[in-house]
């Protein structure tokens, strides 16, 4: 439904975008009573995109929010992260999760395609008669007015208007060029390009509830079920300069047969077997001195992108749909002040993930010298000693909750 002129006095708060954190943010807030709209650009919501690990930190979120059995089907819990070497093909170390995750964290770690988790997000969202979804709208211009905020589409033929605006439009948002104009993404040089295979084409020596990562020079595969484990979500990531926007580029088979042509047969065979792959440019965003503006605020990707080497991307989605709601919640309509209080609640831990994720890729691409002294720390660490390492973002709790 789009709320016109005669609605103003009940307006509800607009979300921009039904990714992750859109929708997680739009539960949230149906759940405590408040009425909200999303808007999608996309004409339909599109199931492309990579497999997302989601860590304690975010399933917790997802149990409280009821999405746990619209998801459940989709995931599959890890047993473990298995780290080699990709030249020689070596096990460097086996990180334990499963039950010890669970007696750990108090949830598991699991893996789900981003098509699924959005599938199961709006499945919860359709639960609530507070949520109304509205797709095929791309935003044109926001204006603040004292008591609302007014948004119009491109055509100009709709206008909607909302308490407050939550802008969770993605990497390449449109909002964030609205309120922050000259903060502009900078490509890291790096590619991530991603196929899904069916887990019966995988080597059989491929262990199937477990992720694995292979590290080498300038390069670094990441693989993992998802489809609840008929499939194997495979990332390759690569030195490669682009700096084309989207998700969706095809990526040439012989780039990837180039990169990896040292490898170790193993690794290196299955991802020659591979015939199609879609690759995005990974970018930065330098730290935005607010992610608001008035009534209008940032969340997710359109706020802090961050570097996948971590796997947080989709954690902190979800961590923010949820706190932001809370914060606006308890603001008594006082939104700008909310939006002031997200900000100082969420920089320290965005911050720390960001700086923590790049160094990670550096480290997975360092070279041959490097990296075998930095083989030879994971070997003496172990597994237990590298988990422990994580605990300060698998163990986050919300203080706001």
């Amino acid at each position: 439904m789009l709320y016109d002129d005669h609605t103003r006095n009940s307006e509800p708060i607009t979300i921009v975008g039904a990714g992750i954190s859109g929708l997680t943010a739009a539960i949230a807030l149906a759940k405590q009573g408040c009425h909200c709209q999303v808007l999608e650009r996309n004409d339909t919501l599109s199931q492309a995109g990579a497999g997302i690990q989601l860590g304690p930190n975010a399933v917790h979120i997802i149990r409280e929010l009821d999405i746990a059995t619209d998801l459940a089907p989709h995931t599959t819990q890890t047993e473990a992260i298995e780290i080699y070497d990709g030249l020689s093909g070596e096990r460097l170390t086996t990180i334990p999760l499963g039950s010890r995750a669970m007696t750990r964290y108090g949830a598991p770690y699991l893996t789900v395609h981003r098509g699924d988790l959005q599938t199961a997000l709006v499945s919860a969202a359709a639960r609530y008669p507070k949520i109304s979804l509205t797709t095929g709208f791309k935003v044109h211009t926001i204006k603040e007015a004292k008591n609302h905020v007014m948004i119009t589409d491109e055509a100009g033929a709709n206008t909607v208007y909302g308490a407050a605006v939550i802008a969770a439009d993605g990497i390449w948002s449109h909002t964030r060029r609205h309120l922050f104009s000259g903060h502009e993404l900078s490509y890291t040089g790096k590619t991530a390009s991603r196929s899904l295979v069916p887990a019966d084409n995988a080597p059989a020596s491929f262990s199937p509830n477990c992720n694995r990562i292979w590290l080498a020079p300038n390069a670094h595969v990441v693989h993992y079920p998802v489809k609840g484990g008929l499939m194997l979500n495979v990332v390759a990531i690569i030195d490669e300069k682009s700096t084309e926007p989207g998700w969706n580029t095809e990526q040439s088979t012989e780039i990837i047969h180039a990169a990896f042509r040292s490898w170790s047969h193993g690794i290196r065979d299955f991802l020659y077997s591979i015939d199609r792959w879609r690759k995005w440019s990974l970018a930065e965003l330098p730290i935005l001195p607010e992610w608001s503006s008035g009534k209008i605020g940032l969340i997710g990707d359109a706020a802090h992108p961050v570097l996948p080497f971590l796997a947080q991307g989709g954690g902190l989605s979800i961590e923010d749909g949820y706190e932001v709601a809370l914060c606006l919640m308890r603001s008594q309509g006082q939104y700008e002040q909310a939006w002031r209080q997200f900000y100082r609640h969420r920089i320290d831990r965005v911050q720390a993930i960001q700086l923590a994720s790049r160094r990670c890729g550096e480290i997975y691409h360092l070279g041959r010298s490097l990296g075998w002294s930095r083989n030879l720390v994971l070997k003496l660490l172990g597994g237990d000693k590298v988990m422990q390492r994580y605990d300060w973002i698998y163990r986050y709790r919300s203080n706001l909750a």
